[in-house]
């Protein structure tokens, strides 16, 4: 994976579509000698890599209500923002205009989780709330969890960021969750 005069940077896709693009951008406008790879994964995959050395530098969250600490496995970090983690729903899902939505209303509802391996934020939200939520995709895609919560297949967690920067307009409402942000 090295190259001599390059550096790796990993990211997960909502940070990557929203903050580390930018980032991305100027670094190869300031630094137009290095080359710079990057590697979209999920959160444990990124952390590994660090520690492996496979990447130099990664934008991965923390998120200390479910026990996920980077600096708790061993690697220094840097807060770039909080995050927080909405619930994305359809405008006419039938919880779209209740003002509090809760984890026990989302008991019935089918589930695009990530496909971040078995042990995910996300399932450890729903463990801390007693139930085992029905998954009927896993993606890692921002762009295709949007699509599938517009057309009702299901609903899913998205990072605050994306409603921040307008992603969401054209496809679905985003509704603050009970939980606290994630560090990004």
């Amino acid at each position: 994976m090295r190259r001599p005069n390059g550096a790796w940077l990993g990211t997960y896709s909502s940070v990557g579509a929203t903050l580390v693009d930018q980032a991305v951008a100027a670094f190869r406008k300031r630094h137009p000698g290095v080359e710079l790879s990057l590697l979209d994964a999920g959160r444990d995959e990124l952390v590994q890599d660090v520690r492996t050395g496979e990447l130099d530098v990664a934008a991965v969250f923390d998120f200390p209500a479910l026990g996920l600490r980077v600096v708790d496995e061993g690697l220094e970090s840097r807060p770039l923002l909080d995050e927080p983690h909405d619930l994305l729903l359809r405008p006419d899902h039938r919880l779209a205009r209740k003002k509090n939505v809760t984890m026990a209303d989302l008991r019935d509802e089918d589930w695009l989780f990530p496909a971040l391996g078995p042990d995910s934020p996300t399932q450890r939200l729903f463990a801390a709330a007693g139930y085992e939520p029905r998954v009927v995709f896993r993606v890692n895609d921002c762009e295709m969890l949007r699509a599938l919560v517009a057309t009702g297949v299901g609903v899913g967690f998205t990072g605050a960021a994306e409603v921040f920067f307008g992603l969401l307009e054209q496809y679905a409402a985003a509704y603050p969750t009970l939980q606290g942000p994630a560090r990004v």
